[in-house]
This record gives C-alpha cells, structure tokens and sequence, in this order.
C-alpha cells in the first residue's frame, strides 16, 4: 500500500496549487482545446470529400441544363416559337396606337411652345390685382383655343382613314339593307372618301345612282352588256373590271366631281344623269332622301 509515498505526492500538488504553479481551470481548458483540434483535424477529410461531390453535382447538372439548348446557335430566334397572326395583328395596332399618341403629344406641345410665349410673354413678377386677372384670362382663353384646335386635328385625323361598316338601320329602297349591300355601300362610299375635299351632294348622287342601278349588289349580269353596281357597258372596259366597284365608281367620280364645282346649285338628278345617260334619268330623284340619309350614317362625325 502506498501510504508515505502517496501522502507526499498528494502534498505536493496542494502545495504546487497554492503556488501558482498549476491551476485546475488551465488544465481543463487546456484538455478541451486539444480535443477540439483532434476533432476538427479528424473532419477535414469529410468536408474535401463533400465539396467534392458538389462540385461534381453542380457540373452534371450543367451539362443537362445544356443539352436541352436547341441544337442551331447560329440562329437565336429558331429559340423561340412563331408568333400567331393573332398575336401579329395585334402587335401592329398597338404600334400604331403608340405613333398615333406621339404625334398627338408632338403636336401638343408645338401648340403649347407657339400659343403661349406670344400671349402673355415672359413670366414677370405681378404687379397688381388687375395685372394677374388679366393674365389668368389670357391662359384661360389660350387653353380654351388649344383644346378646340386639337379636338379639330384629332377629328381630321380620324376622318382620313377608311369609315367602318355601314350599319344594319340603313335602308336601301325603303328596305332593310343586307350585309352585302351595306358591304358594297361602304366600299363605294371609301373610294370617294379617299378623294378628299367631296361635297355631300357628289356622295348622295353616287348612292342614289347605286341604288337605281343595282339596288346596291354587284351584279355580274343585267341589262344588255350592263354589269356592276352601276350597270356600265362594255365601252367602259371588260367585265372584270366594271366588277371592280372601285373602277365603277372613280370612273362615276371623274365626271361627276367636276361638274359638281363648275355647277354647285345644278340638280341631283341632272348631275347624276349626265354621267350615266339612263333612259329614265328622272328616276333618281325618288332615292335622293334615303341616299342622304346613308351619307350622314357614314360620314358620322366627319359630316360638316
């Protein structure tokens, strides 16, 4: 049994303690540490071996992402798939709708950039009550003008284009129109709108001609050699194209426009005759109202 030898190594320590030579929290701390660094030294190799295999993962999974790339780089658009018609269509009204609200802002501010500068002048400090009055009604008055010039520039932009459909409430000989009819209307009535500058009674001597002629159909076969809306013959070209409704009714146009402005106060069945030379010239004039009636349907707000 180890008793002196014990007692004096256990002294020792006690006394080694009490000295400051070794304390039992430094050792403590000392034992953790060394275990920490012998666990850490341990793991290294499993974290390589992770990193590892993500990276492998990561690159696997690239490849994939890769080969379901179409095959042509050389043309990125085959990416993509075609565009509808539909989609097209609508594409272009959006695009014209943006250009024709430019120009709408481009002409504002033309307006704003003439109007304004010429009707008070420079912006000076207001001298009095009466000044400033005055100065209020000059914007007021020069806002007022501008907001009608542009209601006016809309309206003529609006009106050069083609008019829509006629609608079903026209009549044609005091009975309801069918879409054909109303179609060959509309088409007769937008090629003289495109001409520009028509007096209404030219536009109601070409609907009252239709409508005695053809009853608004385009026929390909009447009286004699007469085909067309407006019954021509064949001194007027073949029968394609009296069929044209187009070239049917330039070809009325060109006579009756001009007599038209020599003679505005000449009548409606006199100037229509003139043109068209029908052994009944005196039956036109039945249809003079309902012809005026399906101008102003047409024109809308373009009629002045």
């Amino acid at each position: 049994m180890c008793v002196g030898d014990c007692f004096l190594s256990r002294t020792n320590s006690v006394n080694n303690e009490r000295n400051g030579i070794i304390r039992p929290a430094q050792s403590r701390k000392a034992a953790s540490e060394a275990k920490k660094d012998t666990v850490a030294t341990n793991a290294r190799p499993f974290k390589l071996v992770t990193l590892f295999a993500s990276v492998v993962l990561m690159l696997a999974f690239v490849g994939l992402a890769r080969a379901d790339e179409p095959t042509n780089s050389s043309d990125p658009v085959s990416a993509f798939p075609e565009v509808s018609v539909e989609s097209q269509k609508r594409i272009e009204t959006i695009t014209e709708k943006t250009q024709f609200h430019r120009e709408q802002s481009d002409w504002y501010g033309h307006k704003m950039r003439k109007h304004l500068p010429a009707a008070h002048g420079p912006l000076a400090p207001v001298a009095s009550v009466p000044v400033a009055q005055k100065r209020l009604h000059t914007w007021v008055s020069v806002h007022k003008r501008m907001r009608l010039e542009y209601k006016q520039w809309q309206l003529a932009q609006m009106c050069k284009g083609p008019r829509p459909l006629l609608p079903a409430t026209i009549t044609v000989k005091h009975k309801r129109a069918s879409l054909h009819q109303r179609k060959v209307l509309t088409e007769a009535l937008n090629t003289a709108h495109q001409r520009r500058q028509i007096r209404f009674k030219t536009y109601q001597a070409l609907v009252a001609g239709i409508t005695q002629e053809s009853t608004a159909h385009n026929k390909p076969a009447g009286h004699g050699s007469s085909v067309g809306v407006l019954q021509l013959i064949d001194s007027h070209g073949t029968v394609a194209w009296r069929l044209h409704i187009p070239n049917s009714v330039n070809w009325f146009l060109n006579g009756v426009i001009p007599d038209d402005r020599a003679n505005p106060s000449l009548p409606l069945t006199v100037l229509i005759q003139r043109q068209q030379g029908s052994a009944h010239p005196d039956a036109y004039a039945q249809w003079a109202g309902e012809a005026a009636q399906t101008v102003k349907v047409f024109l809308g707000p373009c009629h002045r």
